[in-house]
C-alpha cells in the first residue's frame, strides 16, 4: 500500500482468488451454501430475485483438487450443498442473498418488502454482485487454464505431445516441447507448465534444452561459448534457473559481468557471476520501495513463494547487493556523472541531490541584480529553512564503517562520514546549555541516550526547505546522544556553505536557544559561512505548532505570524516529511551504516523528485489559496490607520488613533432625544397622551423595562432545582409577584394605545377568559408592537418608537457584553497565573462564574433587541439598517484575542462584536485601550502574511521555470563534454 495514499480496504473489494479454491474477504468468515450462492441479486438491493437453475457443464480435464469438483457440480446443479463446503463468505457483503433458514427466507416472494428492524443501516450496492453467479464458470476456467487448458490431439508440428503451456504469453495452444523452446528463444524467462496428466506442473526451459547465448549480436553465433549451467535469473515473474552461454571467442567483451549488463543483467559479481537481476526487477522494487516503503527482505520473499511456495532457492543476499548498488548507479545516472568529465570519483558533496526549482539558487533561478532589491521586495529572494530531529530512524549498533562504508559518502543528503565524525569527537566534551524557555527536552536531554546503549544511531537530524518541503543537500546527519547542538550546526553549516543570500530565514523548534549562541558557534566552524556577514538578515522563528509550548515573549518574538516577509510559511513542512521516512524505521534500524545511509539517501532523492513533479500544482494551490484571502484581508485600510498611528506617534496633537470618532447611541440619549421631541411637541400644542400620567413613551419604555424584568427573571427560575431551598422559592416568588403586579398595572394603559393588544391577549387566553392560561410570568407575552407584527392594526408610531428605542438597547448590551468579557479574560489570566490552593481556585472559579452570567445576561439582551429590530424592520421602512445588527451566535461570543473554534490564529478574524460601528471606547481604560492595540497588529500581520504569500508564490513560480531551463542547459552543456 502506497505511504502517500493509504486507503481503508472496502467490501466490495472482496474478491475470488483465481490461484486458491477459496473466496477472499474482509470480515467474519462464515460456511458457504453454494446453492443458494449463485442467486442473482436485482437491481434493487434490498430484494432477492430466484434465478433458474445455472446449465450443467463438464469440465474438459481433471481438477487438481478432488474434493472441489462434486461442490461446483452441486452448486451449478442447484444440488444440496456439502456438509462441509470448501467456501466461505462475508457475512456482511452477502447478507441480502436468500439463506436456507431464518428470517430472510420468509420474505424471499415478496421483492418490495423492507426490512422491520430500524436498526439495520442502509444497504450497500455492489456493482459487481451479478459476477458471483458465474463462480463455477470462473473456477473451472482458472483450473484449466481458460481455452489454453484445452488439450488438441497434436501439435502444429506435427507432434502427437501437446503437453506444454506458456504461463506468460497470450492466447497460446499447447504444444510439444521442441515448439516450446523454439517460440522462447528470445523470451527465456517465461514460466513452462507441463501437463502430466492430473495437473499442470511448472518446468524450467533449461530442462527443455533451451541455452542463452549472449555476448554477440543478435543471428551471430559464437564459436566458442562457456557454459554456466545453473545460472540464476532473478526476474519479476520467477527466480529461473536456466543455461547460460557466455562468449569467450574474444570477438566481444571478454567480462562476463559486462555482457550480462548488455543484455540488461545485473550480475551479483563481477568474479564468474552465477546470478543476476533483470533491470526491470530492480526497476520494479525500487518503484515499489519508493511507494510502500517494503524491504528488500519481504520483497525477496515474495518473489521466492511466486517461483516456490516452499521457497527452496536462497538468492537474498546476493539481491540485497544488487538492488543497493542498482539505486546508487540510478542516483549517479539521473545526476549526469557518467556524462562528466571528471567521472564519479570527483563527485562533490550534495552534487547528486534532487533540488528544490523554487528555493533561491544564484546563477541558476535567480534574475541578475537580485541583490539590489529594494527593501521592500527583498523578503521575495529568502531562502526558507527548517531544522529538527526525528527519534524513530535509529540503528542498531551492528557492524560498522569499515566492514560497510557505503557508495554514496556524502554526494546527496546524508553528510560525509569520516569529516561529520572528526566534527563530533572535537565537540564530544561540550555541554548543552539549560533551555531558559519552557521545558524543553530537546534541550535539556540533549546529553541522554534514550534510545538505550545498543544503538549506534539514536535518531536523524535534517535540514529542508520548508515553503516547498524538499530536502536539502548535505542537510542530513546522525544523532549519537540527543538532540545535541554540535550535530545540529554541522548540517546547517555544511547545507549553506554552497551559498551567498542577503536574506534567510530558519525554523526550529527550539530556535529560541539555538540562537542564542549559534554566530559564536558557526565564527569557529566555518569563519567563511555567509550568515556571519553583517549585510546578512537572518530571522529565526519557530514553527507554528510548536509555538504553543514556549513562553508569552517567545510566543511574540518567534511567531511566523507575526514576522514581516514570510508570507503563510508554518514552518512545519520539516514534520510532516518526517511521516513518511519514519516508514523506513524498521528496516534501517537492522542494516549496516553504509547501507542505511544509502538506502536513506535513495529514498530522501525520490521524495524530492515527487514533489518536483507536483510542483506546478503546489504553488497554483498556494495562490488560489492566498488570493481572495488577500482581498478581503482590508490591507489598504490597515495600511491608513499605520500612518495615522505613525503620524500620531510622532504629533500626540493630531488626531488620536485610539480615539472613538463615531459614537452609537445608548439607551439613556435616545429616550431623553425621545422626551425632548415629546416636549416640543406640548409646547406646539400636540398632545398624544391617552392617558393624564403616562405618554406614549413613557407606555413604550415601561413596556421594555417589563421585558427585561421578565429576561431577569427567568434566569432566577433556571436557578431553581427539585432540592431548592425553601428561601430561594420564596424569593423568586417574591419577585414573581411583584412583576405580575406591575403588568396587571401596564395592560390598562396598554388597552388605551393598542387596543387590539387586548384581542390577541384574550385569544392565547382560551374560551375560558383564563388571564394566566398555564404559563409562567416570564413567559407572557407583552404584545408590543415587536411581538404583534401584522396580526392586527395599530398606531406605526409605537413601532417607530420601539425601533429607536431597540437600536440604543443592541447597541447597550454589545457594549456591556464587551466589558464583561473582558474582565472575564482577566479573572481568567489572574486565575492561570497567581491561583494556588483548592480554596483560592473554588473563589476564583465562583467570581468567573458570576462574570459569565453577566455575559450570558447581555447577550440575551441584545438576542432579544436584534429579534425585536428583525420584526420591525420592514413596517419601519428600515431593512437595510438590519445590516449592522447581524445575529449573535454562540462562536461569537469571545475574548478580543481569543482564537475562534477549529482556525488557526493565522487564519482567525476579530469577532464582529469588537467590530461594531458607533460604540464608544473610554480613554481611561488602559487594558482596552492596550489590548485593542495588540489586536489591531495582529490583523495587519494577517493582512500582510497573505498579501506577502501571493508575491512569494508569484516570485517562486518565476524561479521554477528560470532553473528548469538552467538545468536544460546544463545537461547540454555536460553532453558535450
Amino acid at each position: 500500500m502506497s505511504a502517500r495514499k493509504k486507503s481503508t480496504r472496502k467490501l466490495d473489494d472482496a474478491i475470488i482468488d483465481h490461484t486458491t479454491p477459496r473466496v477472499k474477504c474482509s470480515r467474519t468468515k462464515i460456511p458457504f451454501n453454494p446453492a443458494t450462492f449463485f442467486a442473482t441479486a436485482s437491481t434493487d438491493t434490498n430484494t432477492v430475485q430466484q434465478v433458474s437453475p445455472l446449465p450443467e457443464f463438464e469440465p474438459k480435464i481433471h481438477f487438481d483438487i478432488p474434493e472441489l469438483e462434486p461442490a461446483i457440480h452441486a452448486a451449478a446443479s442447484q444440488e444440496e450443498p456439502l456438509a462441509n463446503p470448501v467456501f466461505t463468505l462475508d457475512e456482511a457483503l452477502f447478507a441480502h442473498l436468500r439463506s436456507p433458514t431464518g428470517t430472510d427466507n420468509a420474505n424471499a416472494d415478496k421483492p418490495n418488502m423492507q426490512r422491520e428492524d430500524k436498526k439495520t443501516p442502509k444497504p450497500i450496492k455492489y456493482p459487481s454482485v451479478r459476477k458471483y453467479s458465474e463462480c463455477p464458470v470462473f473456477l473451472a476456467e482458472s483450473i484449466r487454464e481458460g481455452r489454453r487448458g484445452q488439450s488438441t490431439i497434436t501439435c502444429s508440428c506435427g507432434q502427437p505431445d501437446t503437453l506444454y503451456l506458456c504461463s506468460d504469453c497470450f492466447i497460446t495452444p499447447m504444444v510439444c516441447s521442441s515448439c516450446i523452446v523454439g517460440q522462447h528463444k528470445h523470451t527465456p524467462f517465461h514460466r513452462i507448465k507441463k501437463w502430466n496428466n492430473s495437473f499442470f506442473k511448472q518446468v524450467s526451459l533449461s530442462v527443455l534444452g533451451l541455452h542463452i547465448v549472449i555476448g554477440h549480436p543478435y543471428g551471430s553465433r559464437c564459436p566458442h561459448t562457456t557454459a554456466v549451467d545453473n545460472f540464476v535469473v532473478l526476474d519479476t515473474n520467477d527466480i529461473h534457473v536456466v543455461n547460460m552461454n557466455l562468449c569467450a571467442c574474444g570477438a566481444t567483451s571478454t567480462l562476463p559481468h559486462v555482457q550480462l549488463l548488455q543484455e540488461n543483467l545485473f550480475p551479483a559479481t563481477t568474479d564468474q557471476p552465477h546470478t543476476a537481476a533483470t533491470f526491470r526487477l530492480l526497476e520494479a522494487f525500487d518503484l515499489l520501495a519508493y511507494e510502500s516503503k517494503v524491504s528488500t527482505y519481504e520483497f525477496y520473499q515474495s518473489l521466492a513463494r511466486l517461483t516456490d511456495n516452499t521457497m527452496v532457492k536462497d538468492r537474498y543476499h546476493e539481491f540485497l547487493r544488487m538492488s543497493w548498488e542498482w539505486k546508487y548507479l540510478k542516483m549517479l545516472k539521473r545526476a549526469g556523472r557518467g556524462h562528466h568529465k571528471d567521472g564519479i570519483d570527483k563527485t562533490g558533496e550534495g552534487e547528486c541531490a534532487v533540488l528544490c526549482p523554487a528555493c533561491p539558487q544564484p546563477g541558476k533561478n535567480m534574475a541578475p541584480g537580485w541583490e539590489l532589491a529594494s527593501p521592500q521586495e527583498s523578503f521575495l529572494h529568502s531562502l526558507f529553512i527548517g531544522l529538527d530531529a526525528n527519534f524513530r530512524l535509529k540503528r542498531k549498533d551492528i557492524s560498522n564503517d569499515e566492514k560497510d562504508p557505503g557508495l554514496g559518502c556524502g554526494i546527496t543528503y546524508i553528510v560525509e562520514e569520516r569529516a561529520f565524525k572528526r566534527h563530533i569527537t572535537a565537540h564530544a566534551g561540550e555541554k548543552e546549555p539549560k533551555s531558559s524557555c519552557s521545558n524543553h527536552n530537546a534541550v535539556n536531554l540533549a546529553e541522554t541516550t534514550s534510545s538505550g546503549k545498543d544503538y549506534a544511531a539514536t535518531g536523524l537530524a535534517k535540514v529542508e526547505c520548508i515553503r516547498h518541503e524538499m530536502h536539502r543537500p548535505s542537510g542530513a546527519c546522525d544523532l549519537q546522544k540527543g538532540e545535541r547542538y554540535c550535530n545540529v550546526d554541522y548540517i546547517f553549516y555544511k547545507t549553506l556553505q554552497p551559498l551567498f543570500l542577503l536574506r534567510m530565514v530558519v525554523s526550529y523548534d527550539i530556535a529560541c536557544q539555538w540562537m542564542i549562541y549559534l554566530l559564536t558557534r558557526m565564527t569557529s566552524l566555518a569563519p567563511s559561512l555567509f550568515i556571519l556577514d553583517s549585510r546578512i538578515q537572518v530571522s529565526y522563528l519557530v514553527p507554528k505548532f510548536h509555538l504553543a509550548a514556549h513562553i508569552l515573549d517567545c510566543r511574540n518574538k518567534f511567531s511566523f505570524n507575526y514576522a514581516p516577509g514570510v508570507g503563510r510559511t508554518d514552518g512545519e513542512g520539516v514534520e510532516r516529511a518526517w511521516a513518511e521516512i519514519n516508514a523506513l524505521a524498521t528496516s534501517t534500524r537492522e542494516m549496516g551504516p553504509g547501507l542505511r545511509r544509502d538506502t536513506l539517501d535513495s529514498h530522501l532523492g525520490d521524495a524530492n523528485w515527487w514533489k518536483v513533479t507536483k510542483l506546478g500544482d503546489a504553488l497554483l494551490r498556494k495562490l488560489r489559496e492566498a488570493g481572495p484571502q488577500m482581498e478581503t484581508s482590508d490591507a489598504p485600510l490597515l495600511a491608513k490607520w499605520q500612518d495615522e498611528m505613525a503620524t500620531w506617534e510622532k504629533d500626540p496633537s493630531s488626531p488620536n488613533p485610539f480615539e472613538n470618532r463615531v459614537d452609537g447611541p445608548t439607551q439613556a440619549a435616545v429616550r431623553c432625544e425621545l422626551a425632548q421631541a415629546e416636549a416640543e411637541a406640548l409646547a406646539a400644542g400636540r398632545d398624544f397622551a391617552l392617558v393624564p400620567n403616562m405618554s406614549p413613551l413613557q407606555f413604550m419604555i415601561r413596556g421594555l423595562d417589563l421585558e427585561a424584568e421578565q429576561r431577569h427573571l427567568k434566569e432566577q427560575h433556571s436557578k431553581l432545582w427539585a432540592h431548592a431551598r425553601d428561601r430561594q422559592h420564596t424569593a423568586y416568588t417574591f419577585q414573581d409577584n411583584a412583576l405580575q403586579r406591575k403588568m396587571k398595572a401596564w395592560f390598562p394603559h396598554q388597552a388605551k394605545y393598542i387596543p387590539n393588544a387586548v384581542v390577541l391577549r384574550e385569544q392565547l387566553a382560551g374560551a375560558q377568559g383564563e388571564e394566566d392560561y398555564g404559563w409562567q410570568t416570564f413567559e407572557k407575552p407583552l404584545w408590543l408592537p415587536s411581538q404583534i407584527k401584522s396580526q392586527v392594526s395599530y398606531d406605526i408610531q409605537f413601532a417607530q418608537i420601539e425601533w429607536q428605542l431597540r437600536v440604543a438597547q443592541a447597541y447597550d448590551a454589545i457594549s456591556s457584553l464587551r466589558r464583561t468579557l473582558y474582565l472575564r479574560a482577566h479573572l481568567r489570566n489572574f486565575a492561570k497565573l497567581s491561583v494556588r490552593g483548592q480554596a483560592a481556585t473554588t473563589r476564583s472559579q465562583n467570581n468567573i462564574n458570576t462574570v459569565q452570567a453577566r455575559v450570558d445576561a447581555n447577550a440575551e439582551m441584545y438576542r432579544a433587541a436584534q429579534a425585536a429590530l428583525q420584526s420591525l424592520a420592514a413596517m419601519t421602512g428600515n431593512s437595510l439598517e438590519m445590516i449592522k445588527y447581524p445575529v449573535l451566535n454562540k462562536e461569537d461570543i469571545r475574548e478580543l484575542s481569543e482564537v475562534e473554534a477549529k482556525t488557526s490564529e493565522g487564519r482567525s478574524t476579530v469577532s464582529w462584536i469588537w467590530k461594531m460601528e458607533g460604540l464608544t471606547i473610554q480613554k481611561d481604560h488602559e487594558q482596552e485601550m492596550d489590548e485593542l492595540r495588540i489586536q489591531w497588529g495582529k490583523s495587519y500581520s494577517r493582512a500582510m502574511r497573505f498579501t506577502e504569500e501571493v508575491q512569494l508564490v508569484q516570485e517562486e513560480m518565476n524561479r521554477v521555470l528560470q532553473f528548469l531551463k538552467w538545468q536544460v542547459g546544463d545537461w547540454r552543456r555536460i553532453a558535450a563534454q
